[in-house]
């Protein structure tokens, strides 16, 4: 079977050769049958692509290999990378929830600290009554 890269090497090629003579003025044809002379262009680009063994073809063939095999080392450079930031990620997660830990355990203490100064008058208050009264009835 014909090699599926070069099948869309042939169409790349074709596409561009195709807007290269015509460019923007294929909008102004009339009729199919306009750009007819396009039709030799067609049979040479056949002509050098028929036969997938050519040099010129296998060329193409190991250019887009190659391509591909350039892709795939920069996927796998963006997976390495993603792999060290998520690292990082969980590191910066794992201090962060201890930190919001103790954050936790001082918000308690200030909030223990806070009622207390709120009720610790009141109380001193009640008490110093009660101690007065009990010395008072106890003694008396």
């Amino acid at each position: 079977s014909y090699p599926t890269g070069l099948a869309f090497s042939y169409l790349s090629e074709l596409n561009e050769q195709f807007y290269q003579k015509y460019g923007d003025t294929v909008y102004q044809f009339d009729s199919p049958w306009a750009c007819n002379a396009f039709a030799s262009d067609i049979g040479k680009l056949q002509r050098d692509y028929i036969n997938p063994r050519t040099s010129k073809n296998l060329r193409r063939i190991n250019e887009e290999l190659s391509q591909v095999h350039d892709i795939m080392r920069e996927n796998l450079a963006d997976i390495m990378s993603r792999g060290t930031s998520l690292e990082k990620i969980y590191e910066s997660s794992s201090q962060l929830k201890d930190v919001s830990a103790g954050f936790k355990k001082k918000a308690k203490w200030i909030n223990v600290q806070a009622q207390l100064q709120q009720y610790a008058i009141p109380c001193a208050c009640v008490s110093v009554i009660l101690l007065v009264l009990l010395f008072r009835y106890w003694f008396s």
